[in-house]
């Protein structure tokens, strides 16, 4: 018969020595190990007044033993006083680590635009592995000070970006636990100081086989969840089309379709394509659709991803080969149980949550922008100058010939000739718009446009009488607006009118046979470092963007709920209980009906009632995340599917 003790912690009421329960007389001692929620210890004491019942603090440490072997820490949450009968009956309620996870508020750390680190609510994960994203989570709630180690973390499969705001610790990984729905979690006090959490898939858990009608069996009251078996996961999710920039839907199915490479008797080689996970298609239906042995239809009984062997549950009337079209996992198969269901994860609902989007598109074409001689840019976007039909660059000096006899030259200072708002143009943006207007979404996009002047002023020296100022419509060759006085020189008016000016000879205002006429060009042009020589489309850059999961979630999710899962209890009753250990375990019972002989079923609690020596096993899924809505399990939150850019 094992020894059961109880101990405390150095400091307190209840001291670090180990007493059984009669001597501290400890009435209906239970111990409750749970997943995903707290581990429990309860007892009850008598005593004759309110004042002897002070032997334990609240928040104290208590540890339970076995044996000499620990098998649970928790804290002191609650000490419940029944003075109502003869006596004081003191209750003292004990809750494992899971308490300080549900009370310990999830944050991360996140560095600002300042480069200085600061704690955030928010705590996010990457596309990766759930393991890494579960260590990861243990880490940070160990560093929060949660009295835990981290322990043994089954491989998962990859994850899709997920997030927590406003969440403890204990609903983080609640909700990380939630994309395993074949694993336990449950912690070992055996070894160390703190216990350690550990997460344990069901293809990692060792079988445990009891027997119907046989000690340490009482009674077992089992249902398998035959609507639970999952045949099919569809997995919906957004994305961007790259020619629309609109929303598109794909679907993600864990069926799979090809040719075979091969067939025995009893197997078939999938296609190259199939996964290379084991045991991803086991259970799954099968069926030859086209090519020898079409019509067949056969449930997988094992599954080999390094050889894409597929086994199945009997021969084949005719063996396949490869001219064998196949469908994998799209309900059916030749077993007797019912056709399993279909789930999709995330559907039409998705649309629910996704944002307005405004798209807006500008065709654009470009031409390089030369030198500051270069007269490309006026001449595309000054009318004048391109109705005159100007022929030559504008290099300081050098006559430049407008249609006809007319010559002007540059100024003598061509700096600064193209601006960007009174700025040097940035080096490298060498192309300017001969096509498409400026957009505000262009920086935002991601596209590099600067708005920008050219300027340019020629002149030429023209001969004339001033009487004849008012007659003259053209220059040479080329017509011209005319010119007239602005004013009484007389009275030291300008000679100006638009862009043509009379000075006399010495370059003072007055009457003189010796004009000179200028023309100054000033126009607005798109400057680029991108060289779009052809039409092409710039979009406005969207506001958010889509969560893209692996292109194997849905063969994954399958995978995980690819068994048939049993709810209900067994009870045991043994002098030496709590001997063995559950929580990491998969259930058998033999000498009953055939389906519990190897329905695996995984434990959800284990409660031993000391005193009694009885210990009740419940099976099914935590209490967490109940197994009433399977698609709520897996479907991502709005923060997840959609995120801001």
């Amino acid at each position: 018969m094992a020894t059961w003790q109880i101990s405390g912690e150095a400091g307190k009421t209840f001291g670090t020595n180990k007493v059984t329960f009669d001597a501290i007389n400890a009435l209906d001692p239970l111990l409750i190990l749970n997943t995903l929620e707290p581990d429990r210890f309860t007892f009850r004491q008598l005593f004759a007044t309110p004042a002897e019942s002070e032997t334990i603090d609240l928040t104290q440490v208590i540890n339970v033993w076995r044996d000499g072997v620990k098998m649970f820490k928790g804290n002191v949450i609650d000490r419940k006083i029944d003075d109502s009968t003869e006596g004081v009956l003191v209750e003292t309620v004990v809750e494992g680590p899971w308490w300080w996870l549900a009370n310990t508020p999830l944050s991360g750390d996140v560095t600002d635009s300042f480069g200085q680190t600061q704690e955030r609510i928010l705590f996010g994960f990457p596309l990766q592995q759930s393991k890494t994203s579960l260590e990861a989570l243990i880490d940070r709630a160990i560093e929060l000070g949660c009295p835990i180690t981290k322990g043994s973390i089954s491989e998962g499969y990859v994850l899709p970006q997920l997030s927590f705001a406003n969440r403890s610790c204990a609903d983080a990984i609640a909700d990380l636990c939630r994309w395993l729905p074949d694993a336990t979690s449950w912690f070992d006090y055996t070894a160390g100081e703190n216990p350690s959490l550990n997460i344990t898939r069901r293809g990692d858990m060792a079988k445990l086989d009891l027997t119907a009608g046989q000690a340490p069996v009482v009674s077992s009251q089992l249902s398998p969840r035959l609507d639970l078996e999952v045949d099919q996961v569809r997995v919906m999710y957004a994305e961007r089309d790259p020619e629309t920039r609109k929303v598109k839907y794909v679907e993600l199915s864990s069926g799979t379709a090809g040719t075979a490479q091969a067939g025995t008797a009893n197997t078939i080689t999938l296609a190259s394509t199939a996964s290379a996970s084991d045991d991803a298609y086991t259970t799954l239906g099968i069926t030859i659709d086209s090519g020898t042995g079409s019509g067949q239809t056969k449930t997988i009984t094992d599954y080999v991803g390094s050889t894409k062997v597929a086994t199945v549950d009997s021969d084949w009337g005719t063996q396949p080969d490869d001219t064998s079209v196949y469908t994998v996992g799209l309900g059916g198969g030749s077993t007797n149980k019912p056709s399993r269901q279909i789930v999709t994860v995330s559907g039409p609902e998705i649309s629910e949550i996704l944002p307005p989007d405004l798209f807006e598109s500008e065709v654009v074409q470009t031409d390089a922008l030369g030198t500051t001689n270069d007269v490309s840019v006026f001449y595309d976007n000054d009318p004048v100058l391109k109705d005159l039909g100007i022929t030559s660059n504008l290099s300081v000096g050098t006559t430049v010939t407008f249609g006809g006899n007319t010559k002007y030259i540059p100024e003598t200072d061509p700096a600064a000739r193209y601006q960007k708002t009174g700025e040097a143009i940035p080096a490298g943006y060498n192309y300017y718009f001969i096509k498409g207007d400026y957009k505000d979404w262009y920086d935002y996009a991601g596209y590099n446009v600067l708005r920008c002047i050219a300027k340019a002023t020629l002149y030429k020296r023209v001969n004339m009488s001033v009487t004849s100022y008012n007659a003259y419509d053209y220059i040479g060759d080329t017509k011209l607006q005319k010119l007239f006085w602005t004013a009484d020189p007389a009275d030291g008016g300008t000679y100006r009118h638009g862009h043509y000016q009379i000075l006399n000879g010495a370059g003072e205002l007055g009457y003189s046979n010796v004009v000179w006429l200028f023309y100054e060009s000033q126009v607005d042009f798109l400057a680029t470092d991108t060289n779009w020589s052809t039409e092409t489309t710039l979009w406005r850059e969207q506001l958010t963007d889509y969560g893209i999961p692996s292109g194997t979630i849905a063969t994954d999710l399958a995978a995980t709920q690819n068994w048939l899962p049993y709810e209900g209890n067994v009870i045991l009753r043994e002098n030496d209980i709590g001997g063995t250990q559950f929580m990491n375990r998969k259930l058998n019972i033999k000498n009953s009906i055939s389906d519990y002989a190897n329905m695996g079923a995984i434990v959800n609690s284990v409660t031993h009632d000391i005193d009694i020596k009885e210990t009740t096993v419940t099976l099914g899924a935590p209490d967490r995340y109940s197994f009433a809505n399977l698609v709520n399990r897996f479907r991502q939150s709005a923060r997840d599917n959609v995120y801001e850019l």
